[in-house]
């Protein structure tokens, strides 16, 4: 028994007289059942059971339990939801004798949701047919003989068709498959074709569906809103502009009335009468642009002298000297370079007029290379910077924002600058080996940094060193001299004590 479906748009009547199926074994007849399911298809099933006695239906019982066994049955589950309007073809072979063919909804309102129905077929004979609407059960009896004269069944015979028939013996030409037009239940979907399932599918066509618009569109079949019926010229720059026109017929004239000139107020040629603008006629001064430099960030400014900043037709090309270019409409502009020297050109273009002026830079962290001076007890940087941040044996004593650091304790010093734009240098080297003793009676004992990440150096302090935690208990204890730096890197965050061998206490905090 075979299985088969189509749309219901696609059901043709194109069946011949009764036929014996040579899929069937003799002595038997094909019958086809042809189920059009509703939205919900999964609903339904139906039974066909051997009825000797032809007990009719009483149209309130089940039906199956007073009849006798079942010879064929689709149970509810089997057909999807949601596809309604399509054709299930069911192929059973009967032998001789009556059956009852009773269909079923299990949700007990037929299959009328959306205009289903059932039949049965012998041939091109229908057998039995039902409406949709039977609640929750219909059954109908019929009787097979074999004998019946065996004539052949035109129709569809190819199963990759739509509309393909199993019952047909005869292939009739008829055959629909995807891209085949088709009928669709909505009139208003007029382009309607099988898809690759069988479904048919069309979109419903908006447009001006007036005939003596302008705009009417013969193959529309719900109007859009927008007919026009004043053919004329819209646009409202042309010449011959009509108000009153609402479809525009190309006749737009654009020159006849037309002044071409220079329409730029600031240009030295300024053409009052011009009412439509040649960007190309518009003189103006020798294009000039300045410099500022901020590290390694370049700002170019244009100054030429009365030029717009931007406008229709203005565009400025910057080319960097080293091969690269860049394109603005406006007239300001920031670069950043590597260190070097750089030819900056500025192409101020109009239209087709072009000017240029160029400029020769030089891009480093700083002009010049810090260095360090020892002036009495002070550290001198030679440059200038936004910030200095001084270093001894590698370890950061202090951040100024002069270049002077008094100086208390020998060692390896470094300043690293800090310029504009982010812009860092880092001085040579400077090694200071004494300091004069009426100095070093001014020496204080002291550790740095005093915010610490894995450890701290001390500097003037030689013995024993303890250090403790905000609550007095003891973290750490060890001999201690000059330069040597404690690991603190097992210390929990928080602040802590130090106490040094003449038992004066310092301070650091433990990130």
């Amino acid at each position: 028994m075979k299985k088969f479906f189509v749309s219901l748009m696609l059901f043709v009547s194109c069946f011949g007289a009764q036929a014996q199926d040579e899929t069937c074994p003799e002595g038997t007849v094909q019958y086809i059942v042809a189920i059009t399911v509703d939205y919900y298809g999964s609903e339904t099933g139906f039974y066909i059971n051997e009825n000797p006695d032809m007990i009719q239906y009483d149209g309130v019982n089940d039906p199956i339990s007073s009849l006798g066994p079942i010879v064929y049955s689709i149970p509810a589950g089997t057909y999807p939801d949601l596809i309604q309007g399509q054709t299930f073809f069911e192929e059973v072979c009967l032998t001789n004798g009556c059956y009852s063919f009773s269909i079923y909804d299990t949700w007990g309102d037929g299959i009328g949701f959306t205009n289903g129905s059932y039949q049965l077929l012998v041939g091109d004979s229908v057998v039995l047919f039902g409406g949709g609407n039977f609640g929750a059960w219909d059954s109908q009896v019929f009787c097979v003989d074999s004998a019946i004269e065996i004539l052949s069944v035109l129709g569809c015979t190819d199963t990759s068709a739509c509309n393909y028939y199993p019952g047909a013996t005869e292939d009739d030409g008829s055959c629909l498959f995807h891209g085949s037009p088709c009928a669709h239940e909505n009139p208003l979907i007029t382009n309607a074709v099988f898809n690759e399932n069988c479904f048919c599918e069309g979109s419903i066509i908006y447009g001006c569906t007036d005939s003596l618009a302008m705009n009417y569109n013969p193959e529309a079949a719900v109007s859009d809103g927008q007919c026009y019926y004043t053919p004329g010229c819209t646009e409202i720059l042309a010449c011959n502009y009509n108000p009153l026109a609402d479809w525009n017929d190309g006749s737009c004239d654009f020159v006849s009335c037309m002044v071409i000139g220079c329409m730029d107020e600031l240009a030295n040629n300024y053409d009052s009468l011009a009412t439509l603008p040649n960007p190309n006629a518009c003189l103006y001064q020798t294009v000039s642009f300045s410099v500022v430099q901020n590290c390694k960030e370049v700002m170019l400014i244009n100054t030429t002298p009365d030029a717009p900043v931007a406008g229709p037709g203005v565009f400025f090309i910057w080319e960097f000297g080293d091969g690269e270019s860049l394109t603005t409409l406006y007239d300001t502009l920031y670069y950043g370079y590597e260190n070097g020297s750089y030819t900056i050109t500025l192409i101020y273009a109009q239209g087709m007029s072009l000017q240029s002026v160029s400029y020769d830079i030089t891009v480093s962290d700083f002009l010049e290379t810090p260095e360090l001076q020892l002036v009495g007890q002070t550290l001198v940087c030679s440059a200038d910077a936004v910030e200095y941040r001084w270093f001894l044996d590698q370890v950061e004593i202090a951040v100024t924002s002069d270049n002077a650091l008094e100086v208390n304790a020998t060692g390896e010093y470094r300043c690293q600058l800090v310029g504009h734009g982010g812009c860092l240098a880092s001085s040579l080297p400077y090694i200071v080996n004494t300091v004069s003793l009426e100095e070093m009676k001014d020496v204080q004992p002291f550790i740095a940094p005093t915010l610490v990440n894995t450890d701290f150096t001390v500097r003037n302090i030689e013995g024993l060193l303890s250090i403790y935690d905000i609550s007095g208990q003891g973290v750490w204890e060890g001999n201690v001299y000059n330069g040597v730096r404690v690991d603190c890197s097992f210390l929990a965050s928080g602040t802590y004590v130090v106490r040094l061998p003449n038992w004066t206490t310092l301070r650091f905090v433990k990130n």
